[in-house]
């Protein structure tokens, strides 16, 4: 029986330590826009958009029914047969450093990305986002220089080749501007989403245990859960460090026709570590 009950408490052990350090139990409410506004306390607004040449032809942030919307439209270059055409709308919280899980039900109106029959090398999609940058791998050379950077995301895709799925990536800044990024790791969860059905995404980062850890629960349904190990170094804060919501579209350049990534995205009840 000492045995058996040796035995019980080792298993109990692993399984808590295999845990990140705060379970979704323990998030508190950040905001859950019931006031009707954008409360500046908490929230920062930005958008990256397109010229005349490759316009971002609508952009909205805002409260709709007690909840966030961010929407947004897309379109590539039509003289281009190569790469895409990124827009984003984001909102991002005013003191990100504390912030080690992230948590937000997120709904997707509608999304599409549409490809370009002769831009096949494109990545064409539109994205509803959780998204922060969590460390530095040493490279940056003090703030503001976002070489090395570690960002993590939890993500609904619309995605032209792929269709509609919820994806964990980590990805690292290259360069101090940090323009575009190096994905090091991705995994598709085999959850799926649907217009109007609304999943719970939260996003951990685990430094105990090196890696991030993401959840995707619809309402109805069980939570799955998705681990993605990182082997740099984590020590140093990032050269930018945000916490934010993010609608991130990249829309095909196709040549003598106008392509678009458009995503209508819900963002509710946001909660963080405390």
């Amino acid at each position: 029986m000492r045995g058996f009950s040796l035995a019980l408490m080792i298993v109990i052990a692993a399984l808590v330590l295999g845990y990140p350090a705060v379970s979704n139990a323990q998030l508190v409410l950040y905001d859950d826009f019931r006031s009707g506004v954008i409360d500046p306390t908490k929230w920062l607004g930005t958008d990256a958009t397109g010229g005349p040449g490759n316009p971002t032809t609508e952009v909205a942030r805002r409260i709709e029914h007690a909840k966030l919307e961010l929407r947004l439209n897309q379109y590539g270059l039509n003289n281009s047969d190569s790469g895409t055409s990124g827009g984003q709308v984001r909102l991002a919280v005013h003191n990100p450093a504390p912030i080690t899980t992230m948590q937000a039900a997120v709904t997707v109106l509608s999304g599409a990305a549409l490809a370009c029959p002769t831009n096949a090398s494109a990545t064409v999609r539109s994205r509803a986002q959780i998204v922060g940058s969590f460390f530095n791998d040493g490279s940056s050379t003090g703030t503001g220089d976002r070489t090395g950077d570690i960002i993590a995301t939890i993500q609904k895709v619309a995605d032209a080749t792929l269709g509609d799925i919820i994806q964990a990536v980590i990805s690292r800044c290259p360069d101090a501007s940090c323009s575009s990024t190096t994905t090091l790791s991705v995994q598709t969860f085999t959850t799926t989403w649907a217009p109007y059905h609304a999943h719970t995404l939260t996003l951990t980062w685990d430094a105990a245990n090196n890696q991030f850890v993401y959840s995707a629960k619809p309402v109805l349904g069980r939570v799955e859960t998705i681990s993605l190990a990182y082997s740099q170094t984590d020590s140093a804060p990032p050269g930018l460090n945000f916490k934010q919501l993010s609608v991130n579209n990249s829309a095909a350049n196709c040549n003598g026709s106008r392509q678009h990534a458009f995503m209508d995205a819900l963002f509710d009840s946001v909660k963080v570590n405390p």
